[in-house]
């Protein structure tokens, strides 16, 4: 038997903000490439976030 322990959605989204928040601050003080770099982090964090809102990840 394989135990799972759910995450509300809520809280994963919020945390998805925060680190996509995260890397676009550490992305202004960046020099290239490492700020697209961060940039590209935090815009597959928000592209994460749309399917959790959504419920479509099932």
């Amino acid at each position: 038997m394989v135990m799972q322990k759910i995450i509300p959605a809520g809280a994963t989204i919020s945390e998805l903000k925060k680190k996509a928040a995260e890397c676009e601050e550490k992305a202004k003080q960046a020099s290239e490439p490492e700020a697209a770099k961060l940039r590209e982090e935090a815009l597959l964090y928000r592209e994460w976030i749309a399917p959790l809102r959504s419920g479509k990840w099932l």
